[in-house]
């Protein structure tokens, strides 16, 4: 307990509480005002390595999930890619008048709509020159719509803008259980879907 003395001080300020108390041998000061006081305002080492401790745990939760949109991401990104190309050889067959293609493109060593959409595309004139090409993303392959076989062969639209195929081209990756779709038929728009169709396990 506080004795008179220190009882009768406990007004105005701390520093006067702490030192008439301590005139007379005590030290009554609350511990808060203490520390405040002697200027001690922060955290100990065992709080901080706690603290430290829980945002690793949160971080590690979080990775997975982290990863998983990282890629999806990239998946439909591509797809668009693919859209915007499917919209720009249309665009370009109506303008012309002639017809324009949309076929798989390695590179301009390859032969002309050789191999699959998996390992790049690119839109080309009645000539087989490509006007754009979009390069392959690693880790991103496109098949059919049941998963079963990559999406091949040559995709073209007359000066109508009217398609050959009706078609979907199903953008997976192994790293994501997330995949899109782009869906082509003749005389529609072509559109994306998220989750449509298979990939392969």
């Amino acid at each position: 307990m506080l004795n008179k003395v220190c009882k009768n001080t406990l007004i105005h300020s701390s520093n006067t509480l702490s030192a008439r108390c301590r005139l007379n041998g005590l030290d009554a000061t609350p511990s808060f005002l203490r520390r405040s006081v002697s200027g001690q305002n922060g955290v100990t080492l065992i709080e901080l390595l706690v603290a430290l401790a829980i945002v690793a745990v949160v971080a590690a939760m979080g990775l997975p999930s982290f990863k998983d949109q990282y890629h999806a991401g990239r998946v439909k990104a591509q797809s668009q890619r693919m859209l915007a190309a499917v919209i720009a050889a249309r665009g370009k067959a109506m303008i012309t008048g002639s017809e324009v293609s949309l076929c798989p493109w390695w590179s301009a060593q390859d032969v002309a709509c050789a191999g699959d959409f998996g390992r790049g595309f690119a839109v080309v004139n009645t000539l087989d020159e490509h006007q754009l090409t979009y390069p392959a993303r690693e880790g991103i392959t496109v098949w059919n719509r049941q998963g079963t076989a990559p999406v091949s062969g040559r995709i073209v639209w007359n000066a109508r803008g009217l398609g050959n195929r009706n078609v979907t081209l199903l953008f997976c990756s192994k790293d994501t259980t997330s995949h899109w779709a782009l869906v082509l038929n003749r005389v529609g728009r072509p559109h994306l879907r998220r989750d449509w169709g298979a990939c392969p396990a």
